[in-house]
């Protein structure tokens, strides 16, 4: 009995075959009423497609989520639609998948590693696609152009590349996200995770500080803070998350909402999201219950972000944490509004920087501040950088920094991995 890829492959070379006879036949000849396809063939194929581009392209986070590499969404909903006589960003003369002319498809030559690609074969931080996935791609491209070249939208121009990216669903024009981080140092970006995504974050702080002498290894041989956390996005714009950490052992429970999404919703000058969450502390004095009023916090922070070219972005956190100062009597609740940016230096390789002034409330009087390098690579970003804070949820950052008298700086850094 012939199992089914065998049969999907056998019927896949007919239909390769027809379309290769059909090339050589007279222009007026080559309708789609003169050559015999099965629609049901195109679906077989693209259903495989689909199968190896989500598995290997959109669950690693590369091409899916609210902002994918190189603006393409590669996931089972969207791919098609996406790659179809649309511009390829890295050679704007190729379109991803080329219907007039298949065989000069970007997205066959990204797979196989070809000449002329810009950047590195596809699939990155994985083993290349086995030649069998690769031929299912091809077939794909080939049964789309019999089916679909007359029906296609034509590419706009390549003269006029950031018309033609808004064309191909990027309504921002940007080659690159505003943030990859769904946060800088601790203040919340207007990234959010997609749909489907499970974000992993692990958030370090050394507690000794960088002066602590080469004994202590700039202070990397202490002790640390760490907070770790789930998000989950129930939709593109709606996520839950999860998270504990060992500073006053705090467990928050936390929500992110993407407002809007700057060019793409009613041609809006910014992109808006709003975090909120509620922080309970279990460490606490004795005698104390753990539901005491007095163990629990609750946050709201506005993120406003302006993309102004690829490679910078500006970030503005209006924040507000109440009884940020649990251990004294009555509630001592703290505004801040906290400021920062990224600069792309390389590709993937970037400058984060923050500050947040506080503006009223809070026990410290002084403000937290960040700087340090952000690195993107497939499904994960990386944050390093000195801070003169510890630390890790809103409530514990948002009233300020805690080494600003004696004007020291620790370590700390984040991780994320989408899975």
């Amino acid at each position: 009995m012939t199992s089914k890829p065998a049969k999907l492959v056998f019927i896949a070379s007919i239909a390769l075959v027809c379309y290769l006879a059909a090339g050589s036949l007279p222009e007026q000849a080559r309708s789609k009423e003169q050559v015999s396809f099965p629609e049901s063939l195109k679906e077989q194929l693209q259903a495989r497609t689909s199968d190896i581009l989500a598995k290997n392209c959109s669950v690693s986070g590369c091409h899916s989520g609210s902002y994918p590499k190189a603006k393409l969404m590669l996931t089972r909903e969207t791919f098609a639609d996406a790659v179809k006589n649309a511009p390829s960003r890295q050679v704007d003369t190729l379109k991803i998948v080329d219907l007039e002319k298949p065989e000069m498809s970007y997205l066959l030559m990204k797979v196989r590693g070809a000449r002329g690609i810009e950047g590195d074969r596809m699939p990155l931080d994985a083993p290349a696609l086995r030649e069998d996935e690769i031929q299912t791609i091809e077939l794909w491209v080939y049964a789309l152009a019999v089916l679909d070249r007359e029906t296609a939208p034509a590419a706009p121009p390549a003269r006029d590349k950031k018309k033609a990216l808004r064309r191909s669903g990027d309504a921002s024009g940007f080659a690159a996200a505003a943030f990859y981080g769904k946060s800088l140092v601790n203040l919340p970006t207007t990234a959010t995770p997609g749909k489907g995504d499970l974000l992993f974050r692990v958030s370090h702080r050394f507690i000794e500080p960088t002066n602590a002498g080469h004994e202590h290894f700039l202070g990397l041989d202490g002790p640390a803070y760490i907070l770790l956390s789930l998000a989950y996005g129930v939709t593109d714009r709606v996520s839950v998350g999860l998270g504990r950490t060992n500073l006053l052992d705090e467990i928050e429970l936390s929500s992110k909402v993407a407002l809007m999404r700057q060019g793409k919703d009613f041609s809006a000058p910014v992109s808006a999201t709003l975090a909120a969450g509620v922080t309970q502390t279990t460490q606490r004095p004795a005698g104390v219950s753990l539901f005491d009023s007095d163990n629990f916090h609750f946050n709201a922070q506005l993120a406003l972000s302006r993309q102004l070219t690829d490679r910078f972005s500006f970030l503005c956190v209006p924040s507000f944490s109440s009884n940020t100062n649990y251990a004294l009597p009555g509630e001592d609740n703290t505004t801040s509004l906290g400021l920062g940016s990224r600069l792309m230096l390389i590709e993937n390789i970037s400058l984060i920087g923050e500050w947040t002034p506080v503006l009223a409330g809070g026990e410290t009087g002084t403000d937290t501040w960040g700087i340090g390098f952000e690195a993107k690579k497939g499904g994960h970003v990386f944050h390093v950088f000195v801070t003169d804070a510890y630390g890790l949820t809103p409530n514990q950052y948002i009233p300020g920094g805690d080494l600003n008298d004696n004007g020291d700086v620790r370590f700390g850094f984040n991780l994320y991995r989408t899975l």
